[in-house]
Order: C-alpha cells, then structure tokens, then sequence
C-alpha cells in the first residue's frame, strides 16, 4: 500500500471538499448558477478550487511514483504537508485578495510553497528514473 499517498490524497481530498463548499455557499447565497454573477468574492473562491484541482493531480500522481519506487516516508511525507500547508495558505489568500488588491502574503507563500514541492518532487522522480536506466 502506497500509505504516504494515501494519508496526503486522504487530507487534500477533504480540503477540495471544503474549497468547493465555500463556492457552493457563495453560489446559493448570491443565487448565482453560473460565472461569479461579479462577485470578487465568488470569482476568487472558484479560482481557489480550480487552482486546486490543477495543482494536486500531478502531486499526487509524483507522490505516488515516488512512493512506489522506494521513496523515503519521511520526505515524501514532509513534502506532502509543506504542499497541504501551501494550498491552505494560497486559499486563504485567495480570499484576502477579494477585498484587497494589495500585496498578499499567504497566496504568495502558499504558491511559493507548492512550486518548491512539486519542483522537489519532480526533480527526485527525474533522478531516481535515471539511476535506474543507468
């Protein structure tokens, strides 16, 4: 069993589940079937969700490859909290940037943290897969 994947698929699958809650709330209350009916607010929690759902596939397809070709536990899954951390920073901060056009410090730590994980990861998927052409 793939348990570090699993345990971060598990924690991000729920994350998804409340990103698309908070855009559900959003909908009903502005009765707002399609688009952002122009709302900041709608408009940045949909692209909170969507930024999710394009970031985590290919994590998790890494995190799984990685996993199964003998990865370590530990740094898979401290990579797998840094990236949770940072998808939860950059929800967050899209929320902020509804109501403030300013500098936003949790959306660009949370980018930042996702970009290092995935970069980390793809950059070990790349060394174990030469090493084992080799």
């Amino acid at each position: 069993m793939l348990t570090v994947t699993t345990m971060v698929a598990g924690v991000l699958g729920l994350i998804y589940l409340a990103l698309t809650f908070r855009v559900i709330q959003l909908r009903f209350a502005g009765k707002v079937s399609l688009g952002d009916g122009g709302s900041p607010l709608l408009l940045a929690r949909s692209r909170a969700h969507g930024n999710f759902s394009e970031y985590v596939p290919i994590l998790l397809i890494l995190t799984g490859l990685l996993e199964f070709a003998g990865g370590s536990p530990f740094w898979l899954g401290g990579g797998g909290l840094v990236f949770v951390g940072g998808r939860l920073l950059h929800a967050w901060g899209m929320d902020l940037s509804a109501s403030n056009s300013g500098p936003n410090r949790p959306r660009i730590f949370g980018t930042v943290l996702t970009l290092l994980v995935l970069l980390a990861f793809s950059v070990w998927a790349l060394v174990l897969a030469a090493g084992a052409l080799a």
